[in-house]
């Protein structure tokens, strides 16, 4: 696992133990890297001074931003996940349009 994946779920972790936090952080996931970043470094900033009287700098709360989206959007199977192993054929030995093969 990747290190900003990594940091990225332990401050996911901690921020969902907020229902309200939890439920944005979800939805906006979405959102580009950037953007996600942008809109949720304050929420960063507005809990670890509530909770833990840590004050981060702007720069530093768009990084654990930045991290939590990109281990919410590794939890996503990737859209054109190929498969892992080949399909086989069937066994009937008829390999032409389905339509043609009779059934009798």
């Amino acid at each position: 696992m990747p290190e900003t994946i990594r940091i990225g779920s332990a401050f996911f972790d901690d921020l969902a133990t907020i229902p309200d936090v939890k439920s944005a952080l979800m939805r906006d996931r979405r959102l580009s890297e950037y953007a996600f970043a942008a809109r949720h470094a304050e929420t960063i900033r507005q809990h670890y001074t509530k909770i833990a009287r840590l004050e981060f700098l702007q720069e530093d709360a768009e990084f654990f931003a930045s991290c939590i989206w990109r281990y919410l959007n590794s939890l996503d199977p990737p859209a054109t996940q190929m498969p892992t192993r080949p399909i086989r054929p069937s066994n009937s030995g008829w390999f032409g349009p389905p339509m043609a093969c009779s059934l009798t």
